[in-house]
């Protein structure tokens, strides 16, 4: 028998890299401005000023992200107006909206990853070298306050996210 673990790293952000991307867009990790996954509109960080926000860099090839965005689907119905979350599709060659309506964030912000090796500018913009799923935890004024490597248990977000936002879920 094999038995998988999943292993998260949490990295504690001081800055942020930039990255322009051309066409109005950016990866930079703390002012990030990327195209709408349905190929409609932009989606922005600074659109969420004034509301703590989770980012979730996923791929529809990437099992440890589809397994971990029902959680995250989750946490944001329970917190619905607390906490702002946005998914970003990265490094997909075109599954993203279908997997991201399959697991429940359908009606959050989505947008597409551009830049980078392969769209995957905001990916590597917040240090996901190592793969995916990456979630990021950003301030009220858009302050980029720890990025997780890996996939998230159920306990280890609730713990972050009172630890940073002082919101408990139970998930």
């Amino acid at each position: 028998m094999v038995v998988a673990a999943a292993v998260t790293t949490t990295v504690l952000v001081t800055r942020g890299g930039s990255s322009g991307t051309g066409a109005g867009y950016s990866t930079s990790a703390t002012a990030f401005v990327l195209p709408g996954l349905s190929g409609a509109g932009k989606v922005s960080l600074a659109s969420f000023r004034g509301e703590p926000a989770v980012v979730t860099v996923f791929s529809s090839s990437c099992q440890a992200c589809v397994m971990e965005l029902p959680l995250l689907a989750g946490a944001a119905q329970e917190l619905h107006g607390q906490v702002a979350f946005i998914g970003v599709d990265s490094d997909d060659s075109g599954g993203g909206l279908a997997i991201a309506r399959q697991e429940g964030i359908g009606s959050w912000p989505l947008a597409r990853d551009v830049g980078g090796g392969d769209g995957s500018g905001l990916k590597e913009s917040l240090g996901g070298s190592a793969g995916l799923p990456l979630t990021a935890f950003y301030g009220p004024q858009g302050k980029l306050l720890a990025v997780d490597a890996g996939q998230l248990s159920a306990a280890q977000l609730g713990s972050t996210l009172y630890q940073l936002f002082g919101v408990r879920v139970q998930l």
